[in-house]
C-alpha cells in the first residue's frame, strides 16, 4: 500500500495492518523524530538538542547544564520584610519573585494599611455603581418602597444609644469597626415572619435593628439572626 509521510509528504510503501494500529505514518525514523520533537538550543552550553513537543518546554539539554546555569546565576540578598539573608536565582526576578526569603514574608508584603483597603473598596463601589447604574437605581427604589410599606422609624438618638449598648462594637464578631444598620428580621422576610411571631413593633423600629460591621452585615444577607 502506498501512503504519504505525515512529516515530509513523501510517498512510501507500507502495510495496511500497520496503519490500523496507528503506525506506518512516517517514511523514516528521522521524519518521525522531526514531527514529534523540537530543535532547541541549550541556554547554558549553546548545544542543539531535540525535545518532545508533548512535554513542557525545558531550556537545558541536561540536568548538569541546569545545575551549572543556576550556580552561575545565584545571588545572596536580604529579605525586604524580615531582613534575613537568603540565596536566590536571578531568573526569579523576571517572574516578580526573589525579593523575599519565604512565602510568609511574601504574603506580609501584600498586606495593606486599613485606609488603603477602604479606598480600594470605595473605588470598586463607585466603578460598580457607574457601570450598573440602572440596577443600582432599581435597588434603591425597591429598598425605599419596602421601608415605606412596612412602617416604623428610629431616631439618631436611639441609634447612638444602641451602639453604646454594644460598646460601639459589632453585635456578631465583637470587633470595633465602622458600624452599619442591620435589620434582625430582613425587610424582604418581615411579612412572612410576623405570620408566626406576634410583636408590638414594626420592621423599621429600633427593636428590629442591630449594629453590624460591613463584613458581618454582608455575610448575614437574608438570614434572621
Amino acid at each position: 500500500m502506498i501512503s504519504k509521510c505525515k512529516n515530509c509528504s513523501k510517498e512510501f510503501i507500507t502495510y495496511p495492518s500497520r496503519i490500523k494500529i496507528g503506525k506506518g505514518l512516517f517514511c523514516s525514523k528521522n521524519c518521525w523524530q522531526e514531527y514529534h520533537d523540537l530543535k532547541l538550543v541549550c541556554r547554558n552550553c549553546g548545544k542543539e538538542y531535540l525535545y518532545p513537543k508533548s512535554q513542557s518546554l525545558v531550556n537545558f539539554c541536561s540536568d548538569r547544564c541546569i545545575e551549572s546555569y543556576r550556580a552561575k546565576n545565584k545571588e545572596t540578598r536580604s529579605c525586604k520584610i524580615c531582613g534575613k539573608n537568603f540565596t536566590t536565582y536571578l531568573q526569579r526576578d523576571k517572574e516578580g519573585r526573589g525579593k523575599f526569603c519565604s512565602s510568609v514574608c511574601y504574603w506580609k508584603s501584600l498586606e495593606m494599611p486599613e485606609d488603603v483597603i477602604k479606598e480600594h473598596r470605595r473605588n470598586y463601589t463607585r466603578k460598580y455603581r457607574a457601570k450598573n447604574r440602572d440596577k443600582t437605581i432599581s435597588w434603591k427604589h425597591k429598598r425605599r418602597t419596602l421601608h415605606a410599606s412596612l412602617g416604623g422609624i428610629f431616631t439618631d438618638k436611639q441609634w447612638e444609644e444602641l451602639k453604646k449598648k454594644y460598646n460601639n462594637r459589632c453585635a456578631v464578631c465583637g470587633e470595633e469597626k465602622k458600624l452599619t444598620v442591620d435589620h434582625i428580621v430582613p425587610l424582604s422576610r418581615w411579612n412572612e415572619w410576623i405570620e408566626t411571631h406576634k410583636v408590638n413593633y414594626l420592621a423599621n423600629d429600633i427593636q428590629n435593628i442591630q449594629p453590624l460591621c460591613i463584613n458581618c452585615n454582608s455575610q448575614k444577607s437574608w438570614l434572621i439572626k
